[in-house]
């Protein structure tokens, strides 16, 4: 999972915990019932399971390998020609090897006249954008 993901769990988590340890200042303010917090307490409990159990389901998803890529070797003898195909006239040619490395870009306006993109990357493209920026 994505690392917002795993943020929104363990805020959950954190959540479910300072609600179990603010349960009795509240029930002993409003002087509730002995069963109104067993019942909480049990509430409380299988909420904090609940979010430890999809806090460790969310951290198992992140240690997935990555996906399978091709070998380098390969990669960049076929770089070779994709500088001298984006420089050319071939929009078909071009649009190609754009697709190899971007999934989607999006247009996004930020003022009048003014606009930026947000591009996703292919597996292969942010592999390739992370080693350039290194």
């Amino acid at each position: 999972m994505t690392q917002a993901s795993r943020h929104i769990a363990s805020r959950r988590e954190s959540s479910v915990r300072a609600n179990a340890f603010s349960a009795p200042r509240r029930l002993c303010r409003r002087d509730d019932r002995k069963d109104a917090y067993d019942d909480l307490v049990v509430k409380a409990r299988t909420d904090a399971d609940a979010a430890e159990t999809e806090l460790a389901t969310v951290r198992h998803d992140g240690a997935r390998p990555g996906p399978k890529l091709p070998p380098l070797d390969q990669v960049l003898a076929t770089a070779v020609g994709w500088e001298i195909v984006l420089e050319g006239a071939d929009v078909i040619a071009q649009r190609q090897v754009l697709a190899i490395l971007i999934d989607r870009i999006v247009p996004v306006r930020e003022r009048q006249s003014v606009y930026r993109v947000d591009i996703t990357w292919t597996p292969l493209g942010e592999t390739l954008r992370a080693m350039t920026a290194a």
